[in-house]
């Protein structure tokens, strides 16, 4: 395995017992947050709709992990010195919930058992919607469950 993702695994191995879940406020009772969970190729889609129905949206890439060691291994000189050095200084300069938002995405995909993404998760674990990237349409679904349900 590569130093720089030995070195990731380690900070995640680190954070995952400090992280939480960010739990946005939802206005209204009937709408929870909204977890999505996708990848690279699956960004979550028309993300105001959240905003219009008044719920908390958080979003996850599977794919940060891998995004953050390609970036912090793109371009490094030969001298290992100075390629540390410049790993180092890129590290940095990322910001503490970045980081663990890179990580809290593999926690709640664990906590949630979810199978495949993406996956739009709603409350806790609540109802999981698999196969949407679209935050309007995963609210429509999930209203319709809920009205199946005779829940208010």
């Amino acid at each position: 395995m590569h130093i720089y993702s030995w070195l990731l695994f380690i900070l995640m191995v680190c954070l995952v017992s400090q992280v939480q879940a960010a739990e946005p406020a939802a206005p209204h009772e009937a709408l929870p947050r909204i977890v999505y969970i996708g990848t690279n190729d699956h960004p979550v889609e028309n993300a105001a709709a959240a905003t219009r129905a008044g719920v908390g949206l958080s979003t996850y890439n599977l794919d940060a992990q891998r995004n953050l060691e390609n970036h912090l291994a793109a371009d490094l000189p030969s001298d290992m010195a100075a390629a540390e050095s410049l790993v180092q200084r890129r590290f940095d300069a990322l910001s503490t919930e970045e980081v663990r938002a890179i990580f809290q995405a593999v926690v709640l995909v664990a906590q949630w058992d979810i199978r495949q993404v993406p996956a739009f998760v709603f409350g806790d674990g609540e109802a999981v919607i698999y196969g949407l990237t679209d935050v309007g349409e995963a609210l429509d679904h999930w209203q319709a469950w809920r009205r199946g349900r005779n829940l208010p």
